[in-house]
This record gives structure tokens, sequence and C-alpha cells, in this order.
């Protein structure tokens, strides 16, 4: 969890609702508060992650997420 947590991540549709299933099946519903999408919240060390998603959902198992990096930068608020 903790790469996950620094670098922001955006988990597809499938993969999202099969993993809320499966974690919410293992530990139940109140467990699975992740958020579908969020943008790094800070840089860490030397990361410059702040505002942007480093990590895609591609595929998923059980509990078990498989990550594809990317670099998404959040789209600048008018």
């Amino acid at each position: 969890m903790f790469k996950v947590n620094v670098m922001g991540w955006d988990i597809n549709n499938d993969n999202y609702n099969s993993w809320k299933s499966a974690v919410s099946a293992k530990f139940g519903q109140k467990f699975f508060n992740i958020p579908q999408k969020k943008y790094a919240v800070d840089n860490y060390k030397g990361m410059t992650n702040k505002n942007k998603i480093r990590l895609k959902s591609a595929a998923q198992y059980g509990l078990t997420m498989f990550w594809q990096e990317v670099n998404i930068t959040k789209p600048k608020e008018k």
C-alpha cells in the first residue's frame, strides 16, 4: 500500500467492482473505502508526484491489483 499512497492511482470500472466484491466478501463491506481515482497529495522525499496519477489498473485477481505505470497530471481548476 505504501507505493500506492504516494503515487496516485486510477482503477477502471471492471477492476474496481471486482476488487470491491473480493475485499468486501473477505473482510466485510465497511472495510472497503478506497476511491476509484486519487491524485497523489504530496511529494515524498525526491519524488515529484503531487497532483499526479502514476498507477493505472492493468488487471485484478482476488485481493490483488496489478498496476501499469503512467504519468497523468491533474487538470488545473478554473
